[in-house]
C-alpha cells in the first residue's frame, strides 16, 4: 500500500511544461483533460502518454515500473469515458494510446 501511495506522489510531481510542446491533440482536449475530475496523476499519465512518451519513460520520470504506468493509464481512462465525467475521448485517441 505504500508503494502505490509513493507512485502516486512522485507521478503527481513530474512537471509537465516540457513536454505539452509535444502534444498533437489541439488545446481544447488538453484544457479538458486538465480539468477533469480524475487524480492528478492519472491525468499527467495520460498527458504523457499524449504527448508521445513510452510507458518506460512515464515510468522513469515518476520511478515506477512501466506497467504501473500501463496500469494507472488503463485506470484513468476508464474513469474519463465513463459517462459522469462528461469528458468524450475519442476512439482514435485510445486507440493511439
Amino acid at each position: 500500500m505504500k508503494q502505490i501511495y509513493q507512485s502516486k506522489k512522485r507521478l503527481g510531481e513530474v512537471d509537465l511544461t516540457p513536454y505539452l510542446s509535444k502534444f498533437k491533440y489541439g488545446s481544447d482536449l488538453l484544457s479538458k483533460l486538465q480539468q477533469a475530475t480524475i487524480e492528478e496523476y492519472k491525468k499527467k499519465t495520460i498527458i504523457l502518454r499524449l504527448c508521445g512518451l513510452t510507458f518506460r519513460e512515464i515510468g522513469v520520470l515518476g520511478k515506477v515500473s512501466k506497467e504501473r504506468i500501463r496500469q494507472i493509464e488503463a485506470k484513468g481512462l476508464r474513469e474519463l469515458k465513463h459517462p459522469k465525467r462528461g469528458i468524450f475521448i475519442t476512439t482514435e485517441i485510445i486507440i493511439t494510446l
